[in-house]
């Protein structure tokens, strides 16, 4: 089942919207779920543009102490990021976990089950850590359909105004198609009406704290087809849809409630220039090109599968 929401709101209406939904729902049955992973960070200010670690670094401090400004939970699983960020990191009054593996999906699998565990949580949300300005300006429009019972899991949407103007502008051409290319895959699987779409590519979602959902999201698939060329070469669910994409289409055939919501984010502007300058921006659009066949092509495997289709070449891992 789906809901659609209405057109563009305005962008100072929904930061108002978000404000009053932050004093209107407990924080502490929010929590936010997310991994680190910073190598190169250093204490101080940034000495360069390119330096990612350090950009994105600040950015994840930042995020974890909004969320502790606002009061809600913090679980992060931490890879191997330098010692000066991980001694800050564990300054912070947030639960921290080691990563077991550097995968993705095991890192997120990891946050989701421990986020679960705590006390008084309704809402589960997952973001990438540079993304401050979900916590700021975004967690309680995304948060408050789910405390509330209207949802079982929620699709962040960017505002239009604002992803252009915010983002690269390659990351506003690329994502959109890539956008456009999954939600029509749902549309052909019957999984998704025609007239209805989720920002997929934003990255964010929230699900509600329940034991079959959970289980959804803890769920391991692997590939197990050939490796040759094309997109095949592309399909890795631990590093992509695992703990991700795959249990929102998989609620999607489940018929559970799963929601569009607009919200006002903002990218960070230092990270912007960082994904913006020389040497690093075909770099960051190669990542992206790279991103949309991985995540197509495993879209893809996934409806087979979850469609009974001989063809698929994804199994769900014991």
């Amino acid at each position: 089942m789906t809901e659609k929401v209405g057109g563009t709101v305005e962008v100072e209406v929904l930061r108002e919207r978000n404000k009053t939904l932050e004093r209107e729902v407990n924080p502490r049955s929010i929590v936010l779920a997310t991994t680190t992973l910073y190598q190169n960070w250093y204490q101080g200010e940034a000495r360069s543009v390119v330096d990612t670690d350090k950009i994105r670094g600040d950015l994840a401090l930042r995020f974890v102490q909004s969320a502790i400004d606002r009061g809600y939970q913090v679980v992060i699983a931490d890879g191997e990021s330098a010692k000066e960020f991980k001694d800050a990191l564990a300054k912070l009054n947030i639960v921290i976990l080691p990563r077991a593996t550097p995968q993705r999906a095991a890192g997120r699998r990891e946050v989701f089950e421990k986020a679960a565990q705590l006390d008084g949580v309704k809402a589960i949300v997952y973001t990438q850590p540079e993304k401050a300005s979900l916590v700021e300006d975004c967690t309680g429009l995304i948060a408050e359909p789910i405390v509330r019972g209207e949802a079982d899991i929620v699709i962040p949407r960017r505002n239009e105004l604002l992803f252009k103007e915010t983002y690269p502008d390659y990351y506003h051409t690329i994502e959109n198609d890539d956008n456009r290319w999954y939600n029509k895959m749902l549309h052909l699987a019957h999984l998704l009406p025609e007239d209805q779409n989720f920002d997929i590519f934003f990255g964010s979602f929230a699900f509600r704290n329940d034991p079959s959902l959970l289980a959804l999201f803890l769920k391991r698939y692997e590939y197990v087809g050939p490796r040759v060329t094309g997109t095949r070469n592309y399909i890795m669910p631990e590093e992509a849809s695992n703990a991700h994409m795959f249990p929102i289409v998989e609620a999607l055939k489940n018929g559970l409630r799963v929601i569009s919501i607009e919200v006002p984010f903002r990218y960070a502007e230092e990270q912007k220039a960082n994904e913006e300058s020389e040497g690093l921006r075909n770099e960051y659009m190669a990542k992206r090109r790279e991103q949309r066949y991985r995540f197509l092509a495993e879209e893809k495997q996934m409806l087979l599968y979850l469609l009974g289709m001989p063809r698929s070449r994804l199994r769900l891992a014991v």
